[in-house]
């Protein structure tokens, strides 16, 4: 892993996310997945975070980031458990 500080892997590309008290940095990705024979473009966003900041994060929950809302559909924790990503769906 990148070692035991996490600030440098979120560096330039975090933008600020906001759940519940909790305020961090995370990456968001929202890649576009083509589906029904190219007929249909779907966005999954996807939030990669902190688990010690936002680890406990579940299902229904509201999380804000750049000021935009979205819901937690799914919360998995990556490889060591360091990072959590979140799959959100827009609000």
């Amino acid at each position: 892993m990148i070692g035991d500080d996490l600030t440098v892997f979120f560096g330039d590309f975090a933008h600020t996310v906001v759940w519940s008290t909790v305020t961090g940095k995370g990456i968001l990705d929202a890649p576009t997945n083509v589906m029904g024979g190219g007929m249909v473009l779907s966005n999954e966003y996807l939030l990669t975070v902190k688990t010690s900041e936002f680890g406990g994060a579940g299902y229904g929950d509201n999380i804000t980031v750049n000021s935009v809302l979205y819901q937690v559909r799914e919360a998995r924790q990556v490889d060591d458990g360091a990072l959590t990503e979140i799959l959100l769906s827009k609000v």
